[in-house]
């Protein structure tokens, strides 16, 4: 029997990567994608050097949305150490991570199922459209990755469960760690593991409980990592976090998302890059009512398998503890299909179960095997279709408001894709219906702005400024350009003012006191000039910065070097280790007074 199984093993392996590679081989023809690529890892400066300071930075900051998610980062580093900023290896180590990712999916299910189970739910894994937005898209690494890192701790933690060997225990616990450094909301997998010991091979689960203590710790550090980088994304938008209202909609309206995912694992037509979450104003609709009575039919069917002790409960619970980061934790505008690659193993498993227990009855042995080469059949297909879909922003998002003709994001992701190109008349067009459909978009509101400016048609400029401004009353970016326009048009005076309002807002943006005080310091106003470096050490009287700036001006424009030792004198104490301290050090004992 062994045998068998290994020569099923070997076989399974071949046919896993014969189809990985023949549905993911056109990926080392595209291009990045301008969602979330273009922050990761183009315009991403910690990833474009192997130094202990961009090591150190990636280990200790909060990155792109507030995610801390390092080993994802690490990983771009290597990568782009190979070949730059070439698309291709970066989609090539993503797609091996996912063809990767199917196989030790085989041999989880195969050690708590059988070989031919294990066969159907790797096979179904590697095939589901709903994984392709994961595998073809370079930003969703840290999928694939914190994935591949769950399986073999899992794996791991059933050799312990079975052997006992402590080596296989710890191996788990810093395989575990490391699904946590690419992706946090990967927490969840400590429900599986206590289900695993627990359920699946009958141990105490007390006992259980106080072996998986220290997955437990990782998991809640993890989750309050994940909340804090939340809280501090939104610090400045407190009421998105505060109104409860809206996000008892968001978790109602997620909810009928999550009961609703099944059906596009299974019946991958029509699937999208997001889905809309239209509902959220009227709540009692006939999709979320009939989305969370199928939930509740499911939790139904999960107490019969569980008191049944059938391994279907292990795999349906495996589904909804993994898709809880998905129920709204935070209000998103849109659901999309990577939240599933990790629940969906419990899926595919339970079809592949499904799929054995019909082959075994005689009757029904040969209609089964033709549903099941005709599903695979199909699902390549739609796989096929689906990765080529991530080739460009161009075709993603041209496919995106095919689907979503009546929301306003996918219009917005084309605009920029067809700015890239140098389509602007077509940008243009598509960026009007973007606002049409939701006016408060401050970003595009801004790019219309600074395209108007650069053609010089001011007066189309200045209203998509000022609504910009309107929406965001407190982006000095935004105001900056309400006082471009004003220098532009030679109305100095409101130029001054939108420039002194840009400067308190953001007086760490050093280009923006240098403008204005240029300008005062050009119309004779150098005493105004100092003052509102003063202004601005008022406000801020323990920023180094401000006084060694003072303390410039001083020199440069009034020769007062008694009041320029001060200032820098001052910005010394305040910070002594500051850049080019040493040389502020040696040039203040040159300057007499």
């Amino acid at each position: 029997m062994e045998q068998n199984n290994s020569i099923n093993s070997k076989l399974t392996f071949i046919i896993l990567a014969i189809l990985g590679i023949v549905i993911y081989h056109q990926v080392v023809f595209f291009h990045f994608i301008n969602w979330d690529d273009n922050f990761y890892v183009i315009n991403n400066p910690y990833i474009k050097a192997i130094s202990l300071s961009n090591i150190a930075y990636i280990f200790s900051h909060y990155y792109y949305h507030g995610v801390y998610e390092p080993l994802q980062l690490m990983s771009y580093m290597l990568i782009y150490r190979i070949n730059g900023l070439a698309p291709l290896w970066f989609h090539v180590f993503n797609a091996s991570l996912f063809i990767a990712d199917a196989m030790l999916v085989y041999i989880l299910v195969k050690k708590l199922a059988t070989p031919l189970s294990a066969t159907i739910a790797s096979i179904l894994f590697l095939l589901a459209p709903v994984n392709a937005d994961s595998a073809a898209w370079v930003s969703e690494l840290k999928n694939t990755q914190s994935l591949f890192f769950v399986l073999l701790s899992l794996l791991a933690y059933i050799a312990f469960i079975k052997r006992n060997k402590a080596s296989a225990y710890f191996i788990s616990i810093v395989l575990f760690l490391f699904a946590l450094l690419t992706k946090e909301t990967v927490a969840t997998i400590a429900g599986v593991l206590f289900l695993l010991e627990w359920y699946v091979f009958e141990k105490n689960p007390a006992q259980t409980f106080f072996q998986q203590i220290p997955f437990y710790v990782l998991s809640v550090v993890a989750a309050l990592v994940f909340v804090f980088g939340q809280l501090n994304l939104h610090a400045s938008n407190p009421a998105q976090l505060g109104n409860a209202y809206q996000h008892l909609l968001a978790v109602l309206v997620n909810t009928a998302g999550v009961a609703s995912y099944p059906v596009k694992i299974i019946f991958p037509f029509k699937l999208n890059s997001f889905y809309t979450t239209d509902i959220i104003n009227s709540v009692l609709t006939a999709r979320v009512i009939l989305s969370i009575t199928a939930l509740i039919v499911a939790i139904c069917l999960l107490v019969v398998s569980y008191k049944k002790r059938h391994m279907g409960f292990f795999w349906g619970a495996w589904y909804f503890i993994n898709m809880l980061p998905a129920y709204g934790i935070v209000v998103v505008p849109f659901y999309t299909n990577w939240y599933l690659l990790v629940p969906s193993i419990g899926i595919f498993a339970l079809v592949g179960m499904g799929i054995e227990y019909l082959y075994t009855n005689a009757d029904l042995k040969k209609l089964t095997l033709a549903a099941a080469s005709i599903i695979i059949v199909l699902f390549g297909i739609l796989d096929y279709q689906r990765v080529g879909v991530w080739r460009d922003d161009a075709y993603l998002w041209k496919d995106a408001i095919k689907k979503a003709p009546n929301y306003y994001f996918g219009y917005m992701m084309y605009t920029h894709a067809l700015v890239k190109q140098g389509n602007i008349e077509a940008a243009i067009l598509f960026g009007r219906k973007a606002l049409e459909l939701n006016p408060y978009q401050t970003e595009l509101l801004t790019d219309f702005g600074v395209y108007y400016l650069q053609t010089k048609e001011y007066s189309k400029a200045l209203p998509y400024i000022q609504k910009a401004i309107k929406y965001e009353p407190n982006n000095a970016g935004y105001m900056y350009l309400l006082a471009y326009y004003y220098k532009q048009v030679r109305d100095y005076k409101n130029y001054q003012q939108e420039l002194k309002k840009c400067v308190m807002l953001d007086p760490n943006m050093l280009g923006y006191i240098n403008e204005l005080t240029e300008y005062y310091i050009n119309n004779g106003e150098t005493t105004r000039a100092l003052s509102l470096v003063k202004e601005i050490i008022a406000q801020h009287p323990d920023n180094p910065v401000f006084y060694r700036l003072l303390g410039a001006y001083y020199l440069k424009y009034t020769n007062n070097t008694y009041e320029a030792k001060k200032a820098f004198e001052k910005s010394l104490f305040l910070d002594p280790h500051q850049q080019g301290a040493d040389q502020l050090k040696q040039f203040i004992q040159k300057l007499p007074g």
